[in-house]
């Protein structure tokens, strides 16, 4: 797990990482769901893959997480999340959390006649290889998701991305335990929301 902090903030207000903290300069803009939709998208088709990254909007800065592997299994990687918060909030370099946004990629399997398959999407024959950007707005608490469908040619090379429009309102509000995860992880360390 890598964390790397917003030095654009330091370089265009000429302050140092203490000036931001005592808020001597203005907070950054938010970062917004669909800002970090569109980055996404941009990274992965510049890339053709795009690493499992937390983006945490901090009232005093961004703070970006990469993570170099997550755990095989849905434990472990709520386990990952939740370190990953306390990290977060033993830096402290964020301040106050506004949002957090989880981009990976992912195996979509899709309902057949009403059913689901009997298997992990991973191993789904019929399975669709996904970008997923999840986020949680704090104040007010609003939840979104959006999930961008992959086309690669013979060679493996990503040559399209769209957005998958789901039949109901997954398309818009997602209940993830892995954000979940994260912001437990980083309220535990001081009890602050």
């Amino acid at each position: 797990m890598r964390i790397a902090h917003d030095q654009h903030a330091q370089a265009t207000w000429g302050c140092s990482s203490e000036d931001v903290r005592n808020e001597q300069e203005p907070r950054p803009a938010p970062i917004t769901f669909e800002q970090v939709s569109h980055f996404a998208q941009e990274a992965l088709l510049r890339n053709g893959h795009h690493a499992p990254t937390l983006i945490i909007d901090g009232s005093a800065r961004p703070v970006v997480v990469q993570i170099d592997g997550l755990a095989p299994t849905f434990e472990g990687r709520v386990q990952q999340m939740f370190v990953a918060g306390q990290a977060v909030a033993r830096d402290g370099s964020a301040g106050r959390l506004r949002s957090v946004y989880f981009v990976s990629e992912a195996w979509l399997s899709q309902a057949q006649e009403g059913k689901l398959p009997d298997m992990s999407p991973s191993q789904d024959p019929q399975r669709k290889e996904v970008l997923i950007v999840d986020g949680v707005e704090i104040k007010p608490r609003r939840t979104r998701v959006a999930i961008y469908g992959m086309l690669r040619d013979e060679q493996g090379n990503l040559r399209e991305i769209h957005e998958l429009k789901l039949p109901d309102e997954t398309s818009t509000s997602s209940d993830n335990p892995l954000l979940e995860a994260f912001l437990t992880g980083f309220w535990a360390r001081d009890g602050l929301r």
